[in-house]
Protein backbone atom coordinates (compact mmCIF):
# COMPACT_ATOMS: atom_id res chain seq x y z
CA UNK A 1 0.00 0.00 0.00
CA UNK A 2 2.89 2.37 0.67
CA UNK A 3 4.06 2.25 -2.97
CA UNK A 4 0.54 3.07 -4.08
CA UNK A 5 0.37 5.94 -1.60
CA UNK A 6 3.73 7.30 -2.81
CA UNK A 7 2.54 7.23 -6.41
CA UNK A 8 -0.58 9.20 -5.47
CA UNK A 9 1.47 11.70 -3.46
CA UNK A 10 3.60 12.39 -6.55
CA UNK A 11 0.52 14.07 -8.09
CA UNK A 12 0.19 16.61 -5.27
CA UNK A 13 -3.21 17.72 -4.04
CA UNK A 14 -5.04 15.67 -6.66
CA UNK A 15 -3.15 12.55 -5.58
CA UNK A 16 -3.84 13.19 -1.90
CA UNK A 17 -7.53 13.72 -2.66
CA UNK A 18 -7.62 10.52 -4.68
CA UNK A 19 -5.81 8.59 -1.95
CA UNK A 20 -8.21 9.85 0.73
CA UNK A 21 -11.20 9.01 -1.47
CA UNK A 22 -9.82 5.53 -2.09
CA UNK A 23 -9.25 4.91 1.62
CA UNK A 24 -12.74 6.20 2.45
CA UNK A 25 -14.23 3.93 -0.22
CA UNK A 26 -12.40 0.93 1.17
CA UNK A 27 -13.58 1.71 4.71
CA UNK A 28 -17.16 2.24 3.57
CA UNK A 29 -17.08 -1.07 1.70
CA UNK A 30 -15.87 -2.89 4.83
CA UNK A 31 -18.56 -1.16 6.89
CA UNK A 32 -21.17 -2.22 4.35
CA UNK A 33 -19.97 -5.83 4.60
CA UNK A 34 -20.48 -5.72 8.36
CA UNK A 35 -23.89 -4.12 7.86
CA UNK A 36 -24.87 -6.80 5.32
CA UNK A 37 -23.85 -9.52 7.76
CA UNK A 38 -25.95 -7.93 10.51
CA UNK A 39 -28.89 -7.59 8.13
CA UNK A 40 -28.62 -11.27 7.17
CA UNK A 41 -28.61 -12.25 10.85
CA UNK A 42 -31.61 -10.03 11.58
CA UNK A 43 -33.47 -11.44 8.57
CA UNK A 44 -32.77 -14.97 9.73
CA UNK A 45 -34.10 -14.13 13.21
CA UNK A 46 -37.19 -12.56 11.64
CA UNK A 47 -37.78 -15.67 9.53
CA UNK A 48 -37.45 -17.89 12.61
CA UNK A 49 -39.98 -15.76 14.54
CA UNK A 50 -42.37 -15.82 11.57
CA UNK A 51 -42.10 -19.61 11.22
CA UNK A 52 -42.65 -20.08 14.95
CA UNK A 53 -45.68 -17.79 14.84
CA UNK A 54 -47.08 -19.59 11.79
CA UNK A 55 -46.65 -22.96 13.53
CA UNK A 56 -48.50 -21.64 16.57
CA UNK A 57 -51.34 -20.33 14.40
CA UNK A 58 -51.62 -23.64 12.57
CA UNK A 59 -51.80 -25.54 15.87
CA UNK A 60 -54.53 -23.21 17.09
CA UNK A 61 -56.38 -23.60 13.79
CA UNK A 62 -56.29 -27.41 14.01
CA UNK A 63 -57.42 -27.31 17.66
CA UNK A 64 -60.34 -25.09 16.67
CA UNK A 65 -61.15 -27.37 13.75
CA UNK A 66 -61.12 -30.39 16.05
CA UNK A 67 -63.42 -28.70 18.56
CA UNK A 68 -65.80 -27.60 15.82
CA UNK A 69 -65.88 -31.15 14.41
CA UNK A 70 -66.66 -32.51 17.88
CA UNK A 71 -69.43 -29.92 18.27
CA UNK A 72 -70.98 -30.79 14.90
CA UNK A 73 -70.89 -34.51 15.74
CA UNK A 74 -72.46 -33.88 19.15
CA UNK A 75 -75.19 -31.71 17.63
CA UNK A 76 -75.82 -34.30 14.90
CA UNK A 77 -76.20 -37.05 17.50
CA UNK A 78 -78.49 -34.88 19.60
CA UNK A 79 -80.60 -34.02 16.57
CA UNK A 80 -80.79 -37.73 15.63
CA UNK A 81 -82.01 -38.65 19.12
CA UNK A 82 -84.69 -35.97 19.09
CA UNK A 83 -86.27 -37.24 15.90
Amino acid sequence: MSELAKSFLDYGAFGITTLVALLMTMRMYRDREVERKQNREEMHALEERYITKADTWMKQYYELQSRMTDLVETLSKAAGRNQ
